[in-house]
Order: C-alpha cells, then sequence, then structure tokens
C-alpha cells in the first residue's frame, strides 16, 4: 500500500484554480451553445395527442402534445386558433394552428428523458349538425400534421 503525502497548500491552490477555471469554460460554452437553436421540422410520429373534447359548457376544445426523445425543442404553438373568412366576410366551420418548432443546435448538451410540449385549444360553442374542420400545419416546410373533419351532434 502506498502513502499518500498531502499536497503542500501552493499544489492544493494550483489544482483548485485548475478545477476552477475548467468549471468557468464549460459553462460559457454550454450558456452558448443554449442559447443556439435552430429550425426544426416537426414530424407526425412526434404527435403524440391530437385529441378532441366537449366541455360541460359546450365548448369544444383540442388538446395538442408533441413528445420529443431528448430535451432541447421548443414547439412554437399560436395563443389560439384561426377560423377562415369566405369571400362574403362571413366566418367559416374551418379552425387551424400553424405551429413551428427549434430544436437543438449540432453538438449541443441536452437532457436525455423524454420531453413533451403541449398546448389546449378552444373552439367556442359550435351548432349542432354543422360539420368543421380543424387543421395543424407547421411553418418550416409548409405542410399539414393533422386535420379532422367532423359533424357536431346534439
Amino acid at each position: 500500500m502506498m502513502n499518500r503525502l498531502p499536497l503542500s497548500p501552493p499544489a492544493f491552490a494550483v489544482k483548485r484554480l485548475f478545477v476552477l477555471m475548467l468549471v468557468a469554460a464549460l459553462s460559457v460554452v454550454s450558456a452558448h451553445k443554449a442559447s443556439a437553436t435552430q429550425p426544426y421540422a416537426l414530424q407526425y410520429s412526434q404527435l403524440t395527442s391530437f385529441n378532441r373534447s366537449r366541455t360541460a359548457d359546450g365548448h369544444t376544445h383540442y388538446h395538442v402534445v408533441f413528445t420529443f426523445s431528448t430535451g432541447g425543442y421548443t414547439v412554437n404553438f399560436p395563443p389560439s386558433v384561426t377560423r377562415a373568412i369566405n369571400q362574403n366576410g362571413q366566418l367559416t366551420n374551418d379552425f387551424s394552428i400553424n405551429v413551428s418548432a427549434t430544436g437543438p443546435s449540432p453538438g449541443e448538451i441536452v437532457t436525455q428523458q423524454i420531453t413533451t410540449q403541449e398546448a389546449w385549444y378552444d373552439l367556442g360553442l359550435l351548432t349542432t349538425g354543422q360539420t368543421y374542420t380543424f387543421t395543424m400545419n407547421q411553418t418550416l416546410n409548409p405542410t399539414t400534421l393533422a386535420g379532422e373533419s367532423w359533424t357536431r351532434s346534439a
């Protein structure tokens, strides 16, 4: 068994200074990388909930959830749905949202855990017997990620 001599005060100070400088350098790199995100094209397979429900007050709602295998992603959901207007200036039965997302930059350190981003949308009181549509589009590589058409029942 080897006996180790304790570090002398100057050697200990040098070692401690080196560790502090290394931590500071890694913090700067990590902070820089954390702020560098890039546009990300959402995949349909990441859409884990696109469900319509009706509450006791009669409002129709949509619950939208995206699930990612790691951290570093942000889905930019609009604050409310858009309802189309026809040529006569009247509201139609077509609702939509446009979402965009950012993802981690190459080499960025991210959490290794499943993360979710979700939003709820209130379509309001809908008329019985009318047919409605709700679509979700993404702004990067403009495509429709999900959509549904239904007739409002009593």
